[in-house]
């Protein structure tokens, strides 16, 4: 059974995609920050940021903006693995989560924690790091060919 995880952050609504995205809007400072009370508030330790799973989000991110996919599997370089793999990090535990078209942080980290497999990467025991990347699509495929932002979160355990 999961546990009770408390928010007492009121999430703003999904507004439709302007032609002023801007990936400044999710704050990955906010993404960090969050990632970790949730951890927190299950007994769990914080992760610390490693600017190689930053690295290796941001090269996701613009991956999928050039390809316009939706997917861990890139059409170029494969798994995403393969891209913390380049980023220097050694072949350890990894995860990644994926979001596209939310307008702010809390957004984002709410829509994760009420999805099964995305919860479950945030509060994995074993990760240690994260890395967050934010960029955005003016045309993407998962938005209907529509401008959105996509965000990724890269765990490992280092």
């Amino acid at each position: 059974m999961a546990p009770d995880i408390k928010t007492t952050a009121t999430i703003p609504q999904t507004v439709s995609p302007s032609p002023q995205l801007s990936p400044s809007q999710i704050n990955q400072d906010e993404l960090f920050s969050d990632t970790n009370i949730y951890r927190t508030q299950v007994g769990l330790a914080s992760l610390t940021i490693d600017d190689r799973l930053n690295q290796a989000a941001s090269a996701k991110c613009a991956d999928m903006v050039k390809y316009n996919y939706w997917s861990h599997t890139s059409p170029d370089q494969g798994g995403y693995e393969n891209f913390l793999i380049a980023a220097g990090l050694p072949k350890i535990h990894f995860g990644e989560n994926l979001a596209e078209g939310q307008l702010a942080a809390i957004r984002v980290i709410h829509d994760w924690m009420n999805s099964d497999e995305h919860k479950a990467n945030i509060l994995e025991p074993d990760f240690t790091s994260v890395g967050f990347a934010v960029c955005e699509s003016r045309d993407y495929v998962a938005n209907y060919e529509l401008p959105t932002l996509i965000t990724v979160q890269d765990f490992a355990e280092l």
